[in-house]
């Protein structure tokens, strides 16, 4: 992304300031000169005086040179007096147009001062030094490409639908949030009328909270361009290896149906495959953060060494789909207490997959889940435990990521669902912006990391001091031996800040997953934690976070480096 200079200023046309005498008050006293005895009221300078037998001009003098000129072919026998006094007049007038073209320069001068404070206020950002107290350099990549245009104002969508391309003809994006892909081709402007300064920052900011969605590119996670991505940003054999061998643990304990579940023991179990979560039925979101492993290490239904149990496993989901009356709407919140948990996470995976595959027998589907995750926003614009309830971030990412991928795969969202939920950001942050709670104002290191990274895809440049300040944060509290969530969402926020904090970030968190892997029984390939939510999700809830967030080298590209053009739209 190429940040844009701000516009050249205008070069003043006016000449440099000149002396600015009393243009108006004439000194006609004959004092000012020795030997004057008394003084002499002059005629007009452009009038001829009948009395100094002085010929009419020809033409009236136009500017002041051309009056000095006209003045000069007077008599030079005339009265010294009134030669004198003509001079002064002339000089007076002059000063008048100097002055007046002096005060225009200040005021140019003085409003394009203003103007450069205000582009250096935008611009200018100080550097992140973190715990390390390595700096961040901070001032915007080269590579860095930006398009600012006009979000609308009005939309076609009507409240709580969605469409995909291929609903219209009409492909403009006028009607919800996104940005195309820049390219070289030279693009026509078109003259619009002067808008206030205000309007114009307000419009760019907005615009640009728009521009980070479209980077949700899912091709560098196959085939070779996966090995290239995992060893350019920080990946080693020993995470890749890592990754597998969690993939293959996950497929020894897929049910028949080709569903998961937090509950996921079987009969070839040993004494070690333990520590399962909450009975309950979660099966929905285990299927789908197992089916995202496999996702995000580039294996679909359609490709790769796991065709068979994922084809079950997305099947497993579209059966389960509840769909209303007219059929254009479904759910997968099952029947539990965290059913948006179970909806938003299952709707990533099925997003994911038909971004991947491009398979139209999950279009529709995908359409149906992403106009119930529509529906089911509250007014305050987050998502809770069910459908229209008072949010809180960590469900709300769920259901944001999902609006995400289906957009990069070709399905629209009014572009309502995104400020809505932009406002409820702000309900959540303290510190200005740096840090972020669950339900609320706070500051807890995994919601903070669940926020800055939200706002990141929102459009928060990874030099925003907000960002930097609660990256800050971050690293003093470290990575986590037992948070899995917090591990899996900082390390995301450290990866597209890039630069010295994620070598060091990213060296601690991976060496970490990768030692603490279970290595024997039928427990190799997993992993298990002890905090509270872990003690919820168990074992499998471990295992599919530690695996994503080993993934993060190639599951999305860096938010902020150039995106090339096979990079999905949002």
């Amino acid at each position: 992304m190429t940040t844009l200079p701000p516009p050249e200023l205008p070069v003043n046309p006016g000449g440099t300031g000149g002396a600015t005498g009393a243009g108006g008050t004439t000194d006609t006293g004959g004092a000012a000169r020795a030997g004057r005895a008394e003084s002499i009221v002059p005629p007009p300078v452009c009038e001829p005086s009948s009395s100094l037998n002085v010929p009419s001009p020809t033409e009236s003098p136009s500017f002041p040179g051309q009056l000095i000129s006209s003045q000069s072919s007077l008599d030079d026998s005339g009265d010294d007096s009134i030669h004198s006094d003509k001079s002064t007049t002339i000089w007076n007038s002059l000063s008048l147009s100097r002055f007046t073209r002096s005060t225009a320069f200040l005021v140019s001068f003085i409003v394009h001062v203003f103007l450069l404070l205000i582009l250096a206020v935008l611009f200018l950002q100080p550097e992140f030094v973190g715990q390390s107290g390595i700096a961040i350099d901070a001032v915007f990549d080269r590579t860095e490409k930006v398009e600012l245009q006009v979000l609308p104002n009005d939309r076609s969508l009507s409240e709580g639908t969605v469409q995909t391309e291929a609903d219209s003809v009409d492909t403009s994006t006028e009607d919800v949030e996104s940005i195309a892909v820049p390219t070289t081709s030279p693009v026509e402007v078109k003259a619009e009328p002067p808008r206030p300064l205000s309007e114009m920052i307000s419009a760019a900011t907005s615009e640009m909270a728009t521009e980070v969605f479209r980077n949700s590119s899912v091709s560098q996670r196959q085939g070779d361009q996966r090995a290239g991505a995992a060893a350019a940003n920080g990946g080693t054999r020993e995470s890749e290896e890592a990754v597998e061998n969690g993939l293959k643990w996950l497929i020894a304990h897929q049910n028949g149906d080709g569903s998961w579940n937090l509950q996921f023991r079987n009969r070839e179990c040993g004494p070690g495959c333990d520590f399962e979560g909450r009975e309950g039925d979660y099966q929905p979101s285990a299927t789908g953060l197992a089916l995202l492993c496999f996702l995000g290490a580039g294996y679909s239904h359609r490709e790769g060494p796991y065709q068979p149990e994922l084809r079950k496993a997305i099947y497993y989901l579209i059966t389960r789909i509840e769909y209303d009356e007219t059929g254009e709407v479904g759910n997968l919140t099952g029947i539990s207490e965290h059913a948006m948990y179970n909806h938003g996470i299952a709707t990533l995976a099925l997003c994911e997959a038909y971004q991947m595959s491009r398979d139209k027998d999950l279009e529709k589907p995908v359409r149906a889940l992403i106009q119930y995750t529509v529906k089911a926003q509250h007014d305050v614009g987050g998502w809770g435990y069910s459908a229209a309830t008072p949010g809180d971030l960590t469900i709300s990412a769920w259901q944001v990521m999902s609006i995400k991928s289906a957009y990069s795969a070709g399905i629209r969202v009014p572009s309502d669902v995104m400020r809505r939920f932009d406002r409820f950001m702000d309900t959540q942050q303290s510190g200005g912006g740096a840090y972020y709670g669950y339900r609320g104002p706070g500051k807890q290191p995994g919601t903070t990391a669940m926020g800055l990274l939200l706002r990141m895809y929102r459009g928060w440049f990874r030099t925003d001091p907000r960002v930097l300040e609660g990256m800050n944060y971050l690293e003093k509290t470290g990575i986590s031996n037992t948070d899995v969530y917090f591990n899996f969402y900082a390390t995301q926020v450290f990866f597209h800040q890039d630069g010295p904090a994620w070598t060091k970030w990213n060296k601690e968190v991976r060496d970490f997953l990768v030692k603490s892997q279970a290595q024997r029984g039928h427990e190799a390939g997993s992993w298990s934690m002890t905090d509270s939510f872990s003690k919820v999700g168990g074992r499998l809830y471990c295992t599919c976070m530690s695996i994503l967030t080993l993934e993060v080298y190639y599951r999305y590209p860096p938010m902020f480096r150039e995106i090339t053009a096979d990079s999905f739209e949002f």
